[in-house]
């Protein structure tokens, strides 16, 4: 969602920007359909483009970013598909978490769980 506001964003502004281009063309015999087409094919190129350069810059640091996290991998959909909650420790008014109900026993979510070994391997490493 942040993504297609993003994108909003971008066209709302070249369209400000293109304005008088835009009446020009309407004045000169474009259809509204045209100029509609125009506008789409700008920012579907400037969105290609953005694609483009994200997959880039995932292929060329995919193996750092492995290197930087203990025990997962980037591409795993159980952390990066894994609804996120703040961990217990973290609630700004320093009370105890009450935490998720118990499904089957289990007392955290799964993302819970990989994200306390995380925890616990990144101060296992720097002796903290």
């Amino acid at each position: 969602m942040l993504a297609g506001i993003g994108i909003y964003g971008v066209l709302a502004y070249l369209v400000t920007q293109r304005r008088r281009e835009i009446g020009i063309r309407i004045a000169l015999g474009s259809t509204a359909a045209g100029v509609v087409r125009l506008i789409l094919t700008d920012g579907m190129r400037l969105t290609a483009g953005g694609l483009l350069a994200g997959l880039i810059g995932f292929a060329t640091l995919n193996k750092t970013i492995s290197s930087q996290v203990y025990g997962i991998g980037v591409l795993d959909p159980e952390v990066n598909c894994s609804r996120r909650r703040a961990p217990r420790h973290n609630r700004p008014d320093g009370l105890p978490d009450a935490g998720p109900k118990s499904r089957k026993g289990q007392s955290r979510h799964r993302s819970q769980r990989i994200t306390t070994h995380v925890t616990r391997a990144f101060h296992a490493l720097n002796g903290t």
